[in-house]
């Protein structure tokens, strides 16, 4: 029997797709390399870039990752400068050569949504995501239903005392509240005669010049009076309300001289470098902070406690400073990528290697309730549960706005209503600016 030419293309079209698809299920042809259910017969060479750790951090999770993978191969490349990181991210972006798993801030998601991909629902969906984290990271992480990130470690922001300057003041505990923080400002604070302040209470009152995360604590002030950051679109900052008014008075009175709470001013040291030199009996900053204390003063007598809350307040807040993993949308791994990143961060054995590496506070439920009554650990643990932060890309570029929002009103060149509104309109330029 005579066969045309046509068909005998279909026929041979048809035997070679089934020669491909056999070839493909016998894992022969890369097809198979991330569909495979079998863990021993998926490859992979997976690049992960990270700022402010070491690559030593995640050796043993991928030492443990492989016993199951064998043949994928988990490459660390670590920046110290959070700035050159970015500006390596977006170059190898643009050229196409994206790493496929990267960190980024976790106020920054929606600046990065067209560029990632999210984890299959099926694997991790957002019910999930709230069974192994606090509630800040659903709001940071997820984006239209689906889960775009995880973190390794939560930090957040707490107050910092120094013991020995609260014993002289015959202060016996950390104020728990503003109101008693208030109260416990003159006693803590010494002016000389001719207006020199030879010990401050707390750094507070001026701009990120000599406050570290100023802009951090400022926005914590905000949030917790109830202040609306930015709209639901997250396209337009919205701080500038009465709330958001009244909190930048609140923070910039410690640095006014005419006033009775006045204790910090602009010739003041560095935050960290007066609180390592017992010229500062409190600061606010972050765990991350803990390590340079000790290299700068090993024999600083301080405590840790909780940030003050507003004594009316039912609802607590507290600020976090932390990063999760994402995939990039230009990897040719993308399930294996999020099969590593649960692997790394929603396992508890695995994320466990991880704090005992870097030291960082947790981020997973099972390990904040495990440091809970950690010496070290139970502050940020525990303020990691009610911790809330507001989106806004670029935060560099934010945070400067926000230092001279400050500076603005602190040097009476405006009104807080307007120093206010500037900035908003500022930071809505920002966001909307894109990537």
């Amino acid at each position: 029997m005579n066969l045309s030419k046509t068909k005998l293309l279909i026929f041979g079209g048809i035997g070679l797709g089934v020669i491909v698809l056999l070839l493909i299920l016998a894992g022969i042809l890369p097809g198979a390399k991330t569909s495979t259910t079998n863990p021993a017969n998926i490859a992979g060479n997976l690049s992960m870039w990270v700022y402010g750790d070491q690559p030593s951090f995640y050796d043993k999770i991928i030492s443990s990752f492989k016993a199951t993978y064998p043949n994928v191969k988990v490459n660390v490349r670590s920046f110290g400068d959070y700035t050159i990181y970015s500006q390596a991210l977006l170059e190898a972006m643009a050229s196409g050569q994206s790493p496929d798993i990267f960190m980024i801030p976790s106020t920054e998601l929606p600046a990065y949504l067209n560029k990632i991909v999210p984890a299959n629902p099926a694997q991790l969906s957002p019910f999930m995501l709230q069974q192994y984290f606090p509630q800040v990271v659903s709001q940071d992480f997820v984006s239209g239903g689906y889960v775009y990130g995880l973190p390794l470690s939560v930090d957040t922001m707490a107050l910092l005392y120094n013991k020995d300057l609260f014993a002289k003041a015959g202060i016996v505990y950390p104020p728990t509240t503003w109101q008693s923080f208030d109260s416990i400002i003159p006693s803590l604070t010494e002016i000389s005669s001719t207006g020199t302040v030879n010990q401050s209470a707390a750094a507070i009152g001026t701009s990120a010049v000599n406050i570290d995360h100023a802009p951090d604590l400022l926005s914590l002030l905000m949030l917790q009076t109830g202040t609306a950051m930015t709209n639901p679109s997250t396209n337009q900052a919205t701080f500038a309300s009465p709330t958001g008014f009244s909190a930048l008075q609140f923070y910039a009175q410690f640095s006014n001289p005419t006033n009775k709470l006045y204790t910090w001013n602009y010739n003041m040291p560095d935050s960290l470098d007066a609180f390592a030199g017992n010229k500062v009996a409190m600061i606010f900053d972050y765990e991350s902070a803990l390590s340079q204390l000790k290299a700068k003063n090993s024999f600083l007598n301080y405590g840790v406690a909780p940030m003050p809350q507003p004594a009316s307040s039912t609802v607590y807040v507290a600020y976090p400073n932390y990063s999760g993993y994402v995939v990039s949308r230009q990897s040719r791994y993308q399930t294996l990528d999020w099969q590593f990143i649960q692997f790394m961060a929603a396992n508890q054995t695995s994320a466990d290697l991880y704090l005992k590496a870097s030291g960082n506070p947790p981020a997973l439920l099972s390990l904040i309730n495990a440091s809970l009554n950690d010496p070290s650990l139970s502050v940020f643990a525990k303020q990691a549960l009610y911790a809330r932060s507001w989106y806004g890309p670029q935060r560099s570029s934010i945070n400067n706005v926000l230092s001279q929002m400050i500076d603005a009103y602190v040097t009476s060149q405006s009104t807080p209503e307007n120093a206010v509104k500037q900035a908003e309109g500022q930071v809505t330029s920002i966001m909307n600016s894109g990537f």
